[in-house]
This record gives structure tokens, C-alpha cells and sequence, in this order.
């Protein structure tokens, strides 16, 4: 189990952060909402937003940029900063997918889904870096025997029975109800896009002869059950994570994926009852769509404040031990190879040869216990696998791994 390190705190920040999220939504939602009444020119109003949602996202975007620059300076503990890092990246993809959105409304049904997808691996990046703080798979499974019966939250605890984390199966449980939101994901962004070509979709169309309203439920239900997952680890594994501080970061995550799925959710209601309508030559649609992204913008700011102390990479600077160069930190932060893996193993999925990883490797070389590095490789030919051969044949020389 790895030592803990002080993290930042902002639970005060982050509510002030939510709050003033909140204010956000409601005017900018009601400014959309009453363009047309007050007589404001479309187009101005579109270029006014496009700048205002434009500040606001490169404001995201460099904040974010300078957070995951930190963290790649002191990649030290890959195990936990591979998947810090890919949640940082999710404030610049979702601002900079938003204001392309709001730039090119015709095109935003398939930036919007692409970013969607994107959340839904955020998800499980986060759930793995829990299980990573309370010392990695194998030492949770042995730390939760001992567990007695745990209670659902409320109001679920008066209708279900307790759940037995100390079972073996509680964890892959777990996994798979995260996991299953990720691999859905995709699947509805296909479905959306064939709806689209079909002419059976409308963005925000709660009409119940469209797809978006089957979408959007399938969508909740299934966003649900993974958050719903993801409580119930932390309230079986709060005791470990409490050196590590884990709700600060999970509202910001929870806060991100929840307000733009829900306001989106409440936009549309708007447009269902004729609140927002067209706007010049924008449809309803349109403009229920292109308020969507504008808040968005604004929100990305918000959150990349809050990513910079949730996430902080200060403990890990202060630490002595060696740092993994900017070349091969990159590719270790964009493999997803032990990511399919774990996949593979938590639906017995059967894969190929079962080479060691390139993350693996990293994993191993970087261990906080400092232990002399031995690595086990196996005698299948990797093929054209030039990460795994880069990656042996960097720890087995040794000399890359310096301090910056």
C-alpha cells in the first residue's frame, strides 16, 4: 500500500465553485431563453457569445494545460499520474469540443457526442485511481475480507439487503457497474449518429416518436448505476482513502458529467414548452443545443480552478525519487493497452498473448518501494509492438530515468 501524501483540500472551493455554476446556468439559460423577446439581432448575439464562451475556454484550457505540464515534470508515481492526467485533459476537451460546437451548430450533434465519450472513460480513470491510492486490485481484495456487511446508502438501505464487501466478487461487481457506462457510451454515440442520418434524431426533441428522449434515459440509467458503483467503493473504502482526500476530486468529476448532462436534460424541457424557440436562423434545436455548449465554456473554467487543487501535483514534485522522461511519460499517460486489459479480465473477455504492458512496465520500474527492478518477460514475439520493445529495452539499460 502506498504512503500517503498530503493532498490539497477544497471542499469550501468547490462549493463556492458549484454555486457560482449554478448562477451561471440559470442567466445564461434565461438570457437564451429571452433573446428573441428582447429584441437583440441574432447574429450579434451569437458573435457576443462566441466571444464570451471563447474566453472562458481558453482561460480553461491554459489552466488545465499548466496543471497537466506540472504533473508531467514530476511524473513520479505513473501509477497514480497516468490517470490524473487523463482526467485533466477532460476540461480542455470538453471547452474546446464546446465552443467548436457553439461555432458550427451544424456539426455539434457529432463534436458533442465524441466529447461525451470521452466523460464515460474519465469515470473509470477515476475509479482506477482509487484503487491505486489504497495500494492496487490485489491488496484491496485482501484489506476487504476482513470487512463486515455494509449498509446501501438512503434511501436504498430500507429496500436492500446488505452488501457483503468482504465477498470476492464485491470488487468485480464494482468494475463491471463503472465499466459498463464506459463501453455503453460509444455504443449510444453510434446509435445517435445513425439517428441523425435517418432523419429520426433531434438534439433536445423530447418528443417521444424521436431517438433523443430513448437515448437520454438508457444514457441516465446507465450513468446512474456507475456513480451509484462508484459511492458505494468509496463508502466500502473510505477509511483508506481518507489520507488522499477523495471527495474533493469526486465532485469535480460528479459536477462536470452531472451539470451537463442535467442541464442539458432541462434545456430541452425548455424547448419542449415553447420557452426557447427559434432564434433568426436558428431552430429551437439550435439554440437549446448552442446554450448548452456556452455554459459549458463557462464551466470548463470553473472546473480547471477546481482541477488544479483537486488534482494538485505538489506532492508529488517534493518527492526525491527519480522522474520518468517527458518522451516516455507521454506515451505511458496514451496507452490504453492495460486499460483493454482490465476490460478483458472484468467481462472474461479473451484476448491475445498476454505481454507485459507498457504501463506495467512503468509500474514496476517506478515502484514506490524502491525494490531492485525485476522484470519477467514472456517468450511470445510482441510483433510490431514498438512501445514494448522501446519500453524493455529503456528499463533494462536504466539510464533514461533521471531527474528533469
Amino acid at each position: 500500500m502506498p504512503t500517503p501524501h498530503a493532498m490539497s483540500s477544497v471542499p469550501a472551493y468547490v462549493a463556492r465553485a458549484a454555486a457560482a455554476t449554478a448562477n451561471a446556468t440559470a442567466t445564461a439559460t434565461a438570457t437564451a431563453a429571452a433573446l428573441p423577446a428582447v429584441g437583440v439581432e441574432a447574429d450579434q448575439a451569437r458573435n457576443d457569445s462566441l466571444i464570451i464562451a471563447g474566453v472562458f475556454s481558453l482561460l480553461a484550457v491554459l489552466l488545465s494545460t499548466w496543471g497537466i505540464y506540472r504533473h508531467f515534470r514530476a511524473y513520479r508515481r505513473p501509477d497514480l499520474q497516468r490517470r490524473i492526467i487523463r482526467i485533466l485533459f477532460m476540461v480542455p476537451i470538453y471547452a474546446i469540443d464546446s465552443w467548436f460546437s457553439l461555432r458550427f451548430i451544424g456539426a455539434a450533434i457529432y463534436l458533442d457526442t465524441a466529447r461525451d465519450c470521452y466523460e464515460a472513460f474519465v469515470l473509470y480513470q477515476f475509479f482506477v485511481l482509487l484503487v491505486q491510492f489504497v495500494g492496487g486490485e490485489a491488496q484491496l481484495r485482501h484489506t476487504l475480507i476482513s470487512y463486515p456487511p455494509m449498509d446501501h446508502p438512503w434511501p436504498f438501505n430500507y429496500c436492500l439487503p446488505k452488501i457483503m464487501i468482504s465477498h470476492p466478487r464485491f470488487f468485480g461487481k464494482m468494475q463491471r457497474g463503472i465499466l459498463q457506462f464506459t463501453l455503453l457510451k460509444p455504443v449510444l454515440a453510434a446509435i445517435k449518429i445513425i439517428m441523425v442520418a435517418c432523419g429520426v434524431y433531434d438534439d433536445g426533441d423530447l418528443n417521444p416518436k424521436g431517438g433523443y428522449l430513448y437515448i437520454s434515459l438508457i444514457d441516465n440509467v446507465s450513468i446512474s448505476i456507475s456513480l451509484y458503483c462508484l459511492v458505494l467503493f468509496y463508502m466500502a473504502t473510505k477509511e483508506e482513502l481518507k489520507p488522499y482526500r477523495p471527495v474533493s476530486k469526486f465532485i469535480c468529476i460528479k459536477a462536470v458529467i452531472f451539470f451537463s448532462f442535467w442541464q442539458g436534460f432541462i434545456i430541452a424541457g425548455l424547448v419542449r414548452i415553447k420557452v426557447i424557440h427559434d432564434v433568426g436562423d436558428w431552430t429551437s434545436e439550435n439554440v437549446a443545443t448552442g446554450a448548452q455548449d456556452f455554459l459549458i465554456c463557462i464551466e470548463m473554467f470553473l472546473a480547471a480552478v477546481a482541477h488544479l487543487y483537486a488534482f494538485s501535483s505538489k506532492e508529488y514534485e517534493s518527492m526525491m525519487s527519480s522522474t520518468l522522461p517527458f518522451r516516455h511519460a507521454l506515451r505511458d499517460v496514451f496507452s490504453i493497452r492495460e486499460d483493454v486489459g482490465d476490460t478483458r479480465a472484468a467481462f472474461n473477455i479473451r484476448g491475445g498473448g498476454k505481454n507485459t504492458t507498457y504501463a506495467q512496465l512503468v509500474d514496476e520500474s517506478f515502484a514506490v518501494d524502491e525494490r531492485p527492478l525485476e522484470l519477467e518477460f514472456t517468450d511470445e514475439d510482441p510483433g510490431d509492438d514498438d512501445d514494448y520493445r522501446e519500453a524493455k529495452a529503456m528499463l533494462e539499460g536504466g539510464s533514461d530515468a533521471r531527474p528533469l
